[in-house]
């Protein structure tokens, strides 16, 4: 946890729309189509001046969930949204 308390975030180069941070995987749910995959992930609020823990969820593809052979417990790269009505929102795992 100290490795994720301690990472930042920066501008992801093919759409800066979007920041590229380290997130946490704690859960993992098999759904009928796809895995729900449940992360936490730390970031500065500026709203506190302090660094915070949030969760979110994204949901995968069973394919592209195999293919990137991902685990509870796997410290992995995701792409997180800049927008100020959904700041550091998860959209994908990288």
């Amino acid at each position: 946890m100290n490795k994720l308390e301690n990472s930042d975030f920066h501008i992801y180069d093919e759409n800066n729309n979007f920041f590229v941070g380290l997130s946490y995987i704690y859960e993992i749910k098999e759904d009928t189509n796809r895995f729900e995959i449940k992360l936490v992930f730390s970031y500065y609020n500026l709203n506190k001046h302090v660094k915070e823990f949030k969760t979110n969820t994204v949901y995968m593809d069973k394919d592209t969930f195999k293919a990137k052979n991902l685990q509870v417990g796997q410290l992995v790269e995701t792409l997180h949204n800049r927008s100020s009505d959904v700041p550091y929102r998860i959209s994908q795992i990288l």
